[in-house]
């Protein structure tokens, strides 16, 4: 019979072995999170906005906030796999913080790993129906094409 002190040892060596097995296991099935989706926002108004991900198609409710922009401001924003719409679309919503002015975005499809761009135009009232939302092209180091469009150029 072990004394008390070696059982000790014993039990505490094969408690680390089983977590230290559990570490090392990877079920089956368990897939990694898809890329998430850039938003590159771009307001270009004086007015603040919410821009919200919408999760139905009707456009009903407000959604998930992503990000609040400041006005003439830009933000990278994260879109998440669970921001999404069931099929891969992103629709958002934009919301002028202080007025009445909302506009809410087409249905666009997206991949894992895209890139998309929500430009923000408002009126003096708080209107937002010149705001433009659209894919961008894939980043590819040597494109200067998106570099271009953006300077105001090519």
């Amino acid at each position: 019979m072990l004394d008390r002190g070696r059982r000790r040892g014993l039990v505490a060596v094969v408690a680390i072995a089983v977590v230290a097995s559990g570490c090392f296991w990877k079920g089956k099935g368990v897939q990694p999170e898809p890329a998430p989706i850039q938003l590159e926002v771009s307001n270009r108004g004086f007015f603040d906005v919410d821009v919200y991900a919408v999760a139905s198609s009707s456009g009903a409710g407000s959604g998930t906030r992503l990000a609040t922009v400041s006005g003439f401001s830009t933000a990278q924003v994260t879109v998440l796999r669970r921001h999404l719409q069931p099929g891969g679309v992103l629709m958002v919503r934009v919301h002028a913080i202080g007025t009445t002015g909302s506009w809410l975005s087409p249905a666009l499809s997206v991949l894992p790993g895209d890139r998309v761009a929500l430009d923000v135009y408002s009126n003096a009232d708080g209107t937002l129906s010149r705001t433009q939302f659209y894919s961008l092209p894939a980043q590819d180091p040597g494109d200067t094409t998106a570099r271009l469009r953006r300077s105001g150029g090519g």
